[in-house]
């Protein structure tokens, strides 16, 4: 189980984290599987406190991490994109790492 994100959704203003379950109890446990999720879980942090290029770096070590037994490339595109975005933009001072999603 990975988090995959921390949204608030269309019409909502309540944030809500989406998980994914990626495996069973066997790959959870594995070696494998704690670095993968480690560094995912470095990489979610990094992009919430604004430190884009660590977070960059962190998605390459995670697609490397994962390749083996998931397809997260779309996941880590989706985050490569948004920092691309936030360099560009930045969030608000107040931003708390959330995405509003403004379509369902």
């Amino acid at each position: 189980l990975i988090e995959l994100d921390l949204i608030t959704v269309k019409g909502k203003s309540e944030a809500l984290h989406v998980f994914a379950l990626l495996g069973d109890k066997d790959m959870a446990s594995s070696a494998q599987f704690k670095n993968f999720a480690d560094l995912h879980a470095a990489m979610l942090s990094a992009y919430r406190a604004r430190n884009w290029d660590k977070a960059e770096n962190l998605i390459a070590e995670c697609q490397q991490a994962s390749s083996d037994f998931a397809k997260l490339g779309d996941l880590y595109d989706l985050y490569a994109s948004r920092i691309a975005l936030f360099k560009e933009t930045p969030p608000p001072a107040d931003w708390d790492g959330v995405f509003i999603a403004t379509s369902k």
